[in-house]
């Protein structure tokens, strides 16, 4: 579990940001995860495998960069 300090008086579901280029776990946690994966204009990133995640736990967010 995660050692969070001081300890919260509840978690209710994990966030996880990404550019898709991680590893994802093989199976899913007891608590509900989302995935955040940011979403550069001249890329497709890896998603996490459905199954175990699911769809609906996978949100893709545009990110533009201004050079």
């Amino acid at each position: 579990m995660l050692q969070l300090q001081p300890e919260p008086d509840a978690i209710l579901a994990i966030l996880v940001l990404t550019d898709g280029f991680t590893l994802y776990p093989d199976h899913t946690c007891r608590l509900p995860v989302v995935f955040g994966i940011l979403m550069l204009p001249s890329s497709e990133p890896p998603l996490p495998p459905v199954p175990p995640w699911r769809k609906k736990d996978i949100v893709r967010i545009p990110v533009s960069v201004d050079t």
